[in-house]
């Protein structure tokens, strides 16, 4: 087994960003002979993280099929004083592969969903609103801003593993590394590259910041309504989406949440319908306690469509399909147009432009499945 350790200052001949990571985080990505534990071989694993203040990168390379267990063992002591771990899909592949090679080679240690960020999961819920042929990493990490100098593919790097086996070989015999050597630099190279990018899509998504709640937007009250906003993206990527005309945005230096005001007449419906009657003339609902001294050709009971009173103010509309099933909301009056047509507003309040669940159901709604 070879353990290759190199600090990370430029990419491609250029100077890396000012990319920081907490001391307890470690980005890693696996190559493999195959797809299943069981029928394929792990041969290199590759970690970078941030020791004081450098970023450095770790590769562990099995040199023959027989050191598999060496460099799992050696992994997970290393791994063992960091808090969480990042990977792009290492739910659906990475995880599960390793936590199955730990189990063959009876080593005890799995690595728990729950101490790992993934990418991939993030950004998942944009993809629909993006025009990429694909959403592999190296599709995404290209508007991140990295430029790859690898250009296999991890499958390409199967048949590159197998001759390097037989050429480590046949250089124990002769002496002569070269042609070893140079296929090592390729796959090193490649899990080189893959880390390198995974670096920039997590230091350009900063959603699980978010979603942690370390993250807070400034607000800026608009004639047209309240801006939350972010002086740097949360995605890798732009992207514009709107929602009952709530406007969320993302370009390379910010993120945007706009929710705009109705200034006008709103109606509030009574979901208990059934207890109101409709005046004809007022154009408005009232209890049928109320009701019964109005005469009968003045009312009629109430259908969902009637039972409404009407209140005239300044409203904020809601991003939410339905925003009645957001707790969150559960003790406020919601206003809309017309029965069942969004947007709903709640009125606006300054107590709004600053709580904080507020804010983060809005962003949320926007920011998850």
């Amino acid at each position: 087994m070879k353990v290759i350790q190199t600090t990370l200052h430029h990419t491609n001949g250029t100077e890396l960003p000012a990319f920081h990571l907490p001391e307890d985080t470690l980005l890693f990505d696996i190559e493999t002979t195959g797809l299943s534990a069981d029928t394929s071989y792990l041969y290199l694993i590759g970690a970078v993280y941030e020791k004081e203040g450098t970023l450095c990168l770790t590769q562990w390379f099995c040199d023959e099929y027989s050191e598999e267990k060496e460099v799992l063992v050696s992994f997970r002591d290393f791994i063992r004083s960091f808090r969480t771990l990042v990977h792009y899909n290492g739910t659906g592949f990475d995880i599960p592969y390793l936590n199955k090679k730990f189990k063959r080679h009876c080593l005890s240690y799995e690595i728990a969903a729950e101490q790992t960020t993934d990418i991939y999961k993030l950004l998942l819920p944009f993809k629909k609103h993006l025009c990429f042929p694909d959403f592999k990493q190296k599709t995404l990490e290209v508007c991140a801003g990295f430029s790859r100098t690898d250009t296999f593919s991890g499958g390409d790097l199967t048949e590159v593993y197998a001759a390097y086996a037989g050429k480590y070989r046949l250089a124990a015999l002769t002496g002569n590394t070269e042609e070893a050597d140079a296929l090592r630099y390729v796959m090193l190279l490649h899990n080189h590259d893959d880390l390198l990018g995974l670096l920039y899509l997590q230091q350009k998504t900063r959603l699980a910041d978010y979603f942690a709640g370390t993250l807070t937007p400034s607000v800026i009250k608009l004639e047209q309504g309240l801006l939350y906003t972010f002086d740097f993206p949360l995605l890798p990527f732009s992207i514009s989406l709107t929602q009952n005309d709530c406007i969320f945005s993302v370009s390379e230096k910010e993120t945007d949440l706009l929710l705009p005001f109705y200034h006008g007449e709103l109606k509030y419906f009574f979901k208990d319908y059934k207890n109101y009657s409709y005046l004809k003339y007022e154009d408005t609902a009232v209890h049928n306690s109320v009701a019964e001294w109005v005469d009968k050709e003045a009312k009629e009971k109430c259908r969902p469509a009637t039972a409404y009173q009407k209140k005239n103010g300044t409203f904020l509309a809601l991003p939410f399909g339905k925003p009645e099933q957001n707790e969150i909301l559960a003790k406020r009056n919601l206003f809309y147009q017309e029965h069942k047509t969004l947007p709903a507003y709640v009125e606006y309040e300054e107590g709004l432009i600053c709580d904080r669940h507020f804010i983060k159901s809005c962003f949320e709604r926007f920011l998850k499945k």
